[in-house]
């Protein structure tokens, strides 16, 4: 029997606010699951409830062969003995203990010698030595949250639990650290959860995600496949997808689908079930950019577009078009400036027929 991490659980508040969610991800090979979704969507209670910090009231959480929750039997495993790492939002270290010191916080059962052995390691796995004899106070948030997540893997937990692991850091030291944190996870081979809402960090760390609005799932299975074909308007909202607007699915021929929207048709690849209603998703990193029509493409949709506005968005640049619809694209900044993207310009948009998504309505 593989070993798996099993979550089927639901969890009341007296504001009548509830939170449910089911799930199973492998331990070995070990996962990442991302739980993703707006504030307030019940994400850090469903860590909460992993970690034993809070009671669910139905249902059962299961690791491996060892249950950690059964309402049936009253069964509640409190967090201590559940071998898990949690990582804090605000990392909560301890002001008084060198960074040596928190690593090595949760080793007391080791002795001297192992202590220092796993101490040693995390350092330096985390870039940490030079860094060893140095206090909380003394250090900068990138600095601090390599230090809370070593300390969190010290003991060789079971599962990882990582709250918002990123949010607390500047927009430079997050770009960094969130690809070392996805070598770490995959490093280390433990099975971890992660709680966030930023689309770019969901989709760098995690391998499956959960969509969570008003305590409900509304969606799981691998990221890529959420976050490129969202379930519903809804999850499509909740994952960023720029483009959602109603059409009308016009034949179906050889798997492609011919779909009125505004005045435009466009192809894309039919679901197995489609009504005539519908609406189209369409992720504004899939609609390339030309200053002319193409001679050769793969692209089944070329439109004429205008552009309506053009705002940076750091390193990228989002460029709302007319293209028949209101369809939004998102270019390089030395794209932009070859292009000379402004309002008023003509342009070409490809957009190749797997990269459209149609949510029945």
């Amino acid at each position: 029997m593989r070993a798996e991490l099993l979550v089927q659980i639901r969890r009341r508040y007296r504001s009548g606010f509830e939170v449910a969610a089911a799930w199973h991800q492998s331990l070995d090979p070990a996962t990442v699951t991302v739980l993703f979704g707006p504030s307030g969507s019940g994400k850090t209670t469903l860590l909460r409830c992993l970690a034993g910090l809070e009671r669910p009231d139905d249902g059962r959480i299961v690791l491996g062969e060892e249950v950690w929750f059964d309402a049936a039997t009253g069964r509640h495993l409190p967090p201590q003995r559940r071998r898990i790492g949690f990582l804090f939002q605000e990392y909560a270290l301890f002001p008084h203990r060198t960074v040596a010191g928190n690593i090595a916080f949760g080793l007391a059962h080791l002795s001297r010698a192992e202590r220092r052995r796993r101490v040693a390691e995390l350092l330096a796995l985390f870039e940490l030595e030079e860094l060893a004899e140095r206090y909380p106070h003394e250090l900068s948030g990138g600095q601090q949250q390599r230090v809370a997540l070593a300390r969190a893997l010290a003991p060789h937990p079971r599962l990882l639990l990582l709250d918002e692991p990123l949010a607390a850091l500047d927009g430079p030291t997050r770009d960094g650290l969130r690809r070392k944190l996805r070598r770490w996870l995959h490093t280390l081979n433990i099975p971890a959860v992660i709680v966030t809402h930023d689309w770019l960090e969901a989709s760098t760390l995690g391998q499956q995600v959960i969509v969570l609005a008003s305590g409900r799932v509304l969606q799981q299975g691998p990221v890529e496949e959420v976050f490129s074909r969202p379930a519903s308007t809804r999850v499509a909202d909740i994952v960023g997808v720029e483009t959602v607007v109603p059409g009308e699915v016009l034949n179906i021929a050889g798997g492609l689908a011919r779909v009125a929207v505004g005045s435009a048709t466009l192809t894309a690849v039919a679901p197995s079930e489609l009504n005539g209603r519908v609406y189209v998703c369409i992720r504004a990193e899939e609609v390339t950019l030309l200053p002319a029509p193409p001679e050769a493409t793969s692209a089944r949709n070329r439109l004429r577009a205008r552009v309506v506005h053009v705002e940076p968005e750091g390193a990228l640049v989002r460029v709302e078009l007319d293209a028949g619809f209101p369809l939004v694209a998102l270019v390089t900044r030395p794209s932009c400036d070859e292009l000379q993207l402004a309002p008023g310009r003509s342009v070409w948009a490809l957009i190749k027929a797997p990269a459209i998504h149609l949510v029945p309505r």
